[in-house]
C-alpha cells in the first residue's frame, strides 16, 4: 500500500506482509470490510470498539487517532501480539 497526497508526494509505503500483521494486532480477518486512516501518527484500522467510545462522534473519532494515546494503543496492541509469537 502506497499512500500519497494530493500532489502526489509519497507520504508512507507498507508490504503486504506488515499489512498482515497489522490485521493481526487489530484481529482482523482479510476478508472483513475495513476501513483505514493514516495521520501525522501513522497507520490505523478503525474499529467498532473505537466508534463506539466515541459515540460515532467522527470529530472525536479523528482528534483520537491523531492523538499519542491512539500511537501507545496501538504499540500496545503489537507488543501483545509479538511476544504471543
Amino acid at each position: 500500500m502506497r499512500i500519497e497526497n494530493l500532489e502526489g508526494k509519497i507520504l508512507a509505503n507498507y508490504t503486504s506482509e506488515y499489512l498482515d500483521f497489522f490485521r493481526k494486532i487489530y484481529n482482523q480477518k482479510k476478508n472483513k470490510q475495513e476501513s483505514w486512516i493514516f495521520t501525522e501518527k501513522g497507520l490505523f484500522i478503525m474499529t467498532r470498539e473505537t466508534n463506539k467510545h466515541f459515540n460515532w462522534d467522527s470529530e472525536k473519532i479523528y482528534a483520537y487517532y491523531r492523538s499519542d494515546e491512539a500511537l501507545k494503543d496501538l504499540q500496545s496492541l503489537a507488543e501483545v501480539v509479538t511476544s504471543n509469537r
